[in-house]
């Protein structure tokens, strides 16, 4: 890797974390970790399948959020990573609790009004 490209990565990521960009994590197993931090987007995989995607809610309400990415499942979404940001298709979209409605697009939260 060039000194260039590795000094432009370097700032993307420090501006990515001081702007809380959400960072995609892996996680193997069943079961949710007991512990999911407000700036990690948690990919769960099983058997060398992706079936959750989990995170805290981006509002602070606290609750967590798990999302399938099993294309068998009715309604289920789309994770792509890059650079460790992750963006999900279609929109989150809370129809209990706090009723969030946001995208997120390579990490970064944009709120639908």
């Amino acid at each position: 890797m060039s000194l260039i490209r590795l000094i432009s990565r370097s700032w993307e990521s420090l501006v990515a974390w001081f702007r809380g960009d959400l960072v995609c994590v892996d996680a193997h197993g069943d079961e949710l970790p007991a512990k999911i931090a407000r700036r990690q987007l948690i990919r769960m995989i099983d058997e060398g399948e992706h079936w959750a995607a989990v995170m805290m809610c981006p509002c602070g309400c606290g609750e967590v959020i798990e999302l399938s990415l099993s294309p068998a499942s009715k309604v289920h979404w789309t994770l792509a990573i890059e650079a460790d940001r992750p963006t999900l298709y279609p929109s989150i979209w809370r129809n209990t609790g706090c009723r969030s409605h946001f995208w997120v697009r390579l990490g970064r939260v944009h709120w639908v009004p």
